[in-house]
């Protein structure tokens, strides 16, 4: 199966881009996406995607395709 809205950074797929693909990326923009640890990150360090549990724990759910969405 083709992805639909892959991520480059986590490599995680997502049903729509505004529902999904967008939403699962948090911080502040700037020059470049934050490579460190998520106990260090700070949103005005920049940008970087929710992990898997992030994402499990604020409703996200995968359907039969594998493809991440909000069930809310």
């Amino acid at each position: 199966m083709r992805p639909l809205n892959f991520c480059r950074s986590c490599g995680q797929d997502f049903t729509s881009r505004s529902a999904g693909f967008d939403a699962h990326r948090v911080g502040e923009y700037k020059s470049g996406d934050y490579k460190g640890s998520l106990e260090d990150w700070t949103p005005n360090q920049g940008r970087r995607c929710l992990s898997v549990g992030e994402m499990r724990e604020r409703g996200w759910e995968r359907n039969d395709q594998g493809r991440w969405f909000r069930s809310d």
